[in-house]
Parts: C-alpha cells; structure tokens; sequence
C-alpha cells in the first residue's frame, strides 16, 4: 500500500513595485498576497492569486526572491487564521528561515497588517 503524504504549503517572495516585496502564503489552493513596505512592518492585503502564477518559474510579477514551503505554527488552519486576523508561520526557503506572525490592524478597503519577526 503506498503512503500519500501530504506536502507542505508553499511560499513565493518577490520584488515587488514602489520598494515592496510581494509575501504569498499557499492557503486552500490559492496564494494569499500581501504587499510588505521594504522598510517598514505594515503590510497590505492584495489580491489572490492563483498557485500556478508564482510558485512555479512561469508567469509572475516581479523577480522572485526567496521561495519554499512553511509550517502553521498555530493550532488553527491557515485559512481560519486568516479569517481572524492572526497568522503565525515558519518559512523554510532558500534565503529565508524564520518564524513570522502577520496581525490585522484595519479591516476594509484599506486592510492592513502588521507583519513581525519572531525568535
């Protein structure tokens, strides 16, 4: 009998424009996206992207700077955290190997999150 092992989610970080990185988590088939100053910790909440746009080598906005997959460090699915407004996740890229947590601050039009870096 053959085991299926689920793999990890995935994770892409491209430059973006106007001094953004592009941060999009794989949650339920498709790549959340947040636009995140390069340098500041408020982050803005994008639109969806489909998981073909940026995982693979294909088609994409910006040059990729760090992708790999990541781990919910929480007790809730990545799609219910993101309902509530708290993430916390451990990416595991080439460049990048570090726990985050993204939090809602303003919900809306202009919905914005605070995005830090955890020990």
């Amino acid at each position: 009998m053959r085991s299926h092992k689920r793999r990890p989610p995935r994770f892409v970080i491209r430059d973006g424009a106007a001094d953004c990185y592009d941060l999009r988590l794989e949650i339920d088939g498709v790549l959340a996206s947040w636009a995140v100053p390069k340098d500041r910790r408020m982050a803005r909440r994008t639109g969806d992207h489909p998981l073909e746009h940026s995982v693979g080598d294909g088609a994409g906005d910006g040059a990729v700077v760090d992708r790999g997959t990541y781990a919910n460090t929480t007790d809730y699915t990545m799609a219910e955290c993101l309902e509530r407004g708290h993430l916390s996740f451990h990416l595991c890229g080439a460049r990048t190997h570090s726990r985050y947590t993204l939090t809602r601050v303003r919900e809306g039009h202009d919905e914005t999150w605070l995005l830090m870096r955890r020990c």
